[in-house]
């Protein structure tokens, strides 16, 4: 059973290596965006509300 664990990460660190800066890239790019800075803002504004909404000395 080791020895398949073993083979089984050596196969997908390899796979990962072959790909991991083009994706690291892309989604670096994808930071630029107007659909990326309007889902930020949603999230931030939907925070904001949640915590405004909830009484202090509480645990939501």
């Amino acid at each position: 059973m080791q020895s398949t664990k073993r083979a089984l990460n050596l196969h997908l660190k390899r796979a990962v290596a072959g790909v991991i800066e083009y994706a690291l890239a892309e989604e670096f790019q994808s930071f630029d965006t107007p659909e990326h800075r309007a889902l930020v803002t949603a999230f931030l504004e939907n925070a904001r509300a949640r915590a405004a909404s909830r009484t202090p000395g509480t645990r939501a």
